[in-house]
């Protein structure tokens, strides 16, 4: 089977940044494709990624131009797409974004026999009248639509009359050699991480750690200096151990006691990493982070700082319920959210887009498993 990806800014993702969730989505599953046997080419802009990679582990890279580095282009890159979508003619064309979406019935026009699959992973910043427009005349010309997270999935239907498929995003866990704490000064399980960047979310944590008691350090992801090095005069248990991403964060992850997943910005990566890890979590009551955790973590509400400290201290102190909430949350990782799950129902999208799934439990249930017996009275 022939993949092609479409409406993203190329592979490999550069760097753990938060707004290369969608080219690390792709990377990941354009991986795993190659390693079922399937052919995958994917689009990249230049300049962000360099015209002389023309392959990246068995993955096929076609280059159109772009005006900005940092953007799939304008409307001249949209065009290059579409060409190169009716020269490849692939089997499977997994669509990524808006813009394309747009031009949703030109681009089956020009590639009838493919299976397409378009994945919302944004809201557009326009009209919601004109969103919705765009949103149901793609998804009438579409194979399939996904979503991946539930809050886009009940955007999507409530707003814009559009059923979706949840198929979440995954992980795969970094195998590079690892790096050494000692260049923090941290010892393994005398410290707390927490992945709050903004000014008022480390200060209200840090806030409730005080309170909480406890000897141990709370690192903090920022550079000590300016309002920070005076927010750490404030709160002695603060660390702080400058922006970190890759080996360096997974290594401060794996020591840490308890890991406090907080704010609006933390990486989808951190989070999973953290559960991958086996770490007890603190998390704030938010949507996206309640959808992935599920019951397996402790939260607390954004402004209750009482509620927090109780939560800290219930756990920091305890090293039975660390391993006990660690083991949930490493558990859930293992069996919801690995790539080789996530590409599996990709695949079947691919091959299947019609057919919908459903649930055959009660066949498991040996008074389902038989059929009743009838005697044959003859006819009467």
């Amino acid at each position: 089977m022939r993949v092609l990806f479409v409406g993203q800014r190329g592979i490999p993702a550069l760097g753990y940044k938060v707004d290369t969730v969608r080219e690390r989505r792709i990377q990941a599953l354009a991986e795993m494709l190659i390693k079922k046997g399937h052919e995958v080419v994917v689009l990249c802009a230049q300049p962000f990624i360099s015209r002389h990679l023309t392959s990246f582990n068995g993955v096929k890279l076609i280059h159109r131009f772009s005006l900005h580095p940092e953007k799939p282009g304008g409307w001249i890159h949209f065009i290059l797409e579409l060409t190169t979508l009716w020269r490849e003619q692939a089997d499977v064309v997994h669509v990524h974004g808006w813009k394309i979406a747009i031009m949703a019935r030109i681009a089956v026009l020009l590639s009838p026999e493919s299976t397409f699959v378009w994945t919302i992973d944004s809201v557009p910043n326009q009209k919601e009248g004109l969103v919705r427009l765009i949103a149901r005349q793609a998804a009438k010309t579409v194979d399939v639509v996904t979503v991946p997270t539930r809050e886009l999935q009940y955007a999507a239907l409530t707003y814009w009359g559009v059923r979706a498929r949840y198929v979440p995003d995954g992980y795969n866990e970094i195998s590079e050699a690892e790096i050494s704490r000692k260049q923090f000064k941290l010892r393994k399980g005398q410290y707390c991480l927490c992945t709050a960047t903004s000014s008022q979310d480390v200060r209200r944590i840090a806030k409730a750690y005080s309170k909480a008691g406890t000897k141990k350090k709370l690192v903090v992801l920022q550079e000590r200096h300016g309002y920070w090095k005076r927010l750490g005069k404030e709160f002695p248990c603060l660390f702080f151990a400058g922006e970190l991403n890759g080996r360096r964060l997974k290594a401060l992850i794996e020591g840490a006691a308890v890991v406090i997943i907080s704010g609006r910005d933390t990486p989808i990566d951190t989070l999973f990493q953290s559960m991958h890890s086996g770490k007890a979590i603190i998390a704030m009551a938010r949507a996206g982070y309640e959808e992935i955790l599920g019951a397996n973590a402790q939260f607390f509400k954004d402004n209750d700082t009482d509620e927090l400290t109780q939560l800290l201290r219930n756990v920091i102190t305890n090293v039975r319920t660390q391993r006990f909430w660690g083991k949930k949350s490493s558990l859930r990782a293992f069996k919801h959210f690995r790539w080789s799950q996530i590409a599996a129902e990709y695949i079947s999208l691919y091959h299947y887009p019609l057919v919908q799934t459903v649930s055959i439990d009660s066949a498991l249930h040996p008074s389902f498993t038989k059929l009743p017996t009838v005697k044959n009275q003859g006819i009467r």
